[in-house]
């Protein structure tokens, strides 16, 4: 056989295989496109075609949550309605737990992953403490991980 009969075989076997042909190939770059996104891939080299298409930009929201002065008995009667709020919205509600003045809570602090600002109020809204009226006042502020543990 000559040279010019395995040429369009040849050809083919170095064209990268399309999604279709390699779902476990499309997986991985999604994953690596996540990966991009999370830990700011272009500053580590990272360059992938479908990151924009496939995973939305981790978007954090720090909720700093002061308690009224002296309501330490509204929080404790609302604990557990507030502890079900956050394990049902585990997805969104990355961190939290509360601030402490010696062994008595006196405030929250949450970092969220939302959609969007609204979203995060929105959220906020809903829990029990919230709802009790605990809050003296509620700060939501952007934020990005740059060190520490993955959210």
């Amino acid at each position: 056989e000559t040279r010019a009969a395995h040429a369009p075989q040849d050809e083919e076997a170095l064209q990268a295989p399309s999604i279709s042909q390699s779902p476990r190939l499309f997986e991985h770059e999604i994953v690596i496109s996540a990966a991009a996104l999370l830990t700011g891939g272009a500053r580590f080299g990272t360059s992938c075609a479908f990151q924009h298409a496939y995973a939305r930009p981790l978007v954090l929201f720090v909720a700093l949550c002061l308690d009224k002065p002296n309501h330490v008995d509204l929080r404790m009667s609302t604990r557990a309605a507030h502890l079900a709020f956050l394990d049902a919205h585990a997805a969104r509600v990355k961190l939290g737990g509360p601030f402490l003045d010696g062994e008595t809570p006196v405030g929250s602090m949450l970092i969220l992953d939302c959609e969007n600002e609204a979203a995060a109020r929105a959220l906020l809204s809903e829990d029990p403490y919230a709802a009790a009226g605990l809050f003296a006042s509620v700060e939501l502020k952007p934020w990005k991980r740059v060190v520490g543990a993955q959210l």
